[in-house]
């Protein structure tokens, strides 16, 4: 698994998006699959991570358009709700998890 993970990091996602700081970017990884199944929180993730908010928007949308994580909208009955309300980050792939 951690060999998938260093070809994920360094052959996949490099083709994505051009990232500089590929340490801070594992960290990043390393942090949304220890906070599976919780609410989304950017700003607690780029400081944890130590990068702009930004960047850790962006991380988040590569790792949801490359396919390890998806964003599970709430289900309210008022649409309103399920349009202002925060996600929650669940992995694809529970072994990479």
């Amino acid at each position: 698994m951690a060999d998938y993970i260093t070809t994920y990091i360094k052959r996949d996602v490099r083709q994505v998006l051009e990232i500089r700081d590929l340490a801070a970017f594992h960290r990043f990884v390393t942090l949304c699959a220890g906070w599976v199944g919780q609410l989304v929180n950017l700003s607690s993730l780029a400081a944890d991570t130590g990068v702009a908010v930004n960047t850790a928007k962006s991380w988040l949308g590569v790792l949801q358009t490359s396919g390890p994580i998806c964003l599970v909208q709430p289900h309210y009955r008022n649409f309103r709700k399920r349009l202002v309300k925060t996600p929650k980050r669940h992995w694809r792939d529970s072994g990479l998890c």
